[in-house]
Order: structure tokens, then sequence, then C-alpha cells
């Protein structure tokens, strides 16, 4: 993988725009593994649901406000699941992230949720959370809706 040597405002600013859609979304899987890989200048085939969620994780927490309102997230998403193997989370030789399929794709894409609906300007335009412009070489631009 070719990592790029662009200065930037925040690393992780281009999941903060696919966020925001501002990228076409084809498989949030696939996506989130490009710009995780993106981010953290590993190939994308290296990038692992663990590593996904990790690296959400990271980003998104400052953004709920409390560790109570972050734990309830977590919750609310294991909880919508109806296929919910709780024996797996239970083991701890198995990373859990890897064995659920059920759950996972929501947990990133409600993660998504929060972040594309975060401020990034306030009222006197003034940018709150500081980002880099959209790289199209990285995910290709959302077509413009008609």
């Amino acid at each position: 993988m070719k990592v790029k040597s662009l200065e930037r405002k925040n690393v992780d600013s281009h999941i903060i725009l696919y966020a925001k859609y501002w990228y076409k979304r084809t498989d949030v899987i696939t996506d989130m593994k490009v710009l995780v890989g993106e981010r953290c200048a590993r190939d994308p085939e290296r990038v692992s649901i663990s590593n996904i969620v990790s690296v959400l994780t990271t980003i998104t927490y400052p953004f709920m406000n409390t560790k109570d309102n972050f734990e309830s997230f977590l919750r609310d998403c294991f909880r919508r699941s109806e296929n919910y193997p709780s024996s797996k989370i239970a083991n701890p030789i198995i990373s859990p992230l890897e064995n659920l399929k059920f759950g996972v794709k929501e947990i990133i894409e409600s993660m998504l949720a929060i972040l594309g609906s975060i401020l990034v300007y306030d009222d006197n335009h003034n940018e709150i959370v500081k980002l880099d412009e959209p790289d199209y070489s990285i995910l290709p631009k959302r077509p413009e809706e008609k």
C-alpha cells in the first residue's frame, strides 16, 4: 500500500467525512477497512473487524459525552440483535468481534451515525472539529442526488 505523506489536521477526517456521506458507500465493512487502513497506514486486507470497532470507538467516545452514554449505546446495539450469542462474548480466548457477524455491522453503522451527526462548525461559522478536505483517491465521491 502506498502511504501518503500529507499534512493533516485530523487523522480521523476521512472516517468522519464518510460518516457525513462525503464518500460513496458500497459495503460499510469494506469501506471501513479502506478508511481504517488509510488512517493507520495498513493494507485494508490486514484490517480486522476488531480494528474497525477499536478505531471507531476511539473516535466516537469523546462525542458521547459520558462513559454511561457510551456503555448504554453498546448495550442497546447488542440488545437490538435477536441472534445475540452470549456464549461467544463470555469466552475470553475468542475475539468476540471477529466471531459475531450479527450485530457488528449495526454497531459500526451506529457509531458512524453518531459521527455523522457531530457539528463541524458552530453558529458563528467557527470550526469546532478540524477536518481535512475529502480525498477521493481513498474512496470515490458520493454521487450527486438528482
